[in-house]
């Protein structure tokens, strides 16, 4: 499904979830999520992750400052929002263990340790390490 994105969310949207962003939140067992060093859990299985974020809307944290969000449907298709701009329409999997994604026009896959811990999941670039997390707020 080509898609014409405008450059900022080009440019922004692999950004965020590689960890540029960097406003710790603290969860409930006290360790601090945003742009993170610390685990916050063990690493999520393949299964974990699919049954986190088929159907899920998560958002940036709330002190992030840069306001973003992303929604992940069952059909491996996946959308990221900066702020009110217009979505970037991606693609989504899961495997060996690791969230993967795919944005247009780029035909890279990046892909990401994952770890859940309630309704935050954090995401590890594979190839950088840079951590990144965000708020689930709807699942289907």
């Amino acid at each position: 499904m080509p898609v014409r994105f405008s450059r900022l969310i080009k440019v922004f949207a692999p950004a965020l979830l590689a960890g540029f962003v960097a406003a710790p939140i603290a969860l409930a067992d006290g360790h601090a999520v945003g742009q993170i060093e610390t685990p916050i859990a063990e690493r999520a299985t393949g299964e974990d992750i699919s049954a986190f974020l088929t159907g899920a809307k998560v958002k940036s944290l709330p002190d992030e400052g840069a306001e973003w969000k992303q929604t992940f449907y069952e059909n491996g298709y996946t959308d990221f929002q900066f702020g009110r701009s217009r979505p970037s329409v991606g693609s989504w999997i899961v495997e060996r263990d690791q969230y993967c994604s795919q944005w247009p026009p780029n035909l890279n896959w990046a892909c990401y340790w994952v770890e859940i811990s309630g309704d935050v999941i954090v995401w590890e670039a594979v190839d950088t390490g840079v951590r990144e997390a965000a708020r689930l707020v709807a699942q289907e």
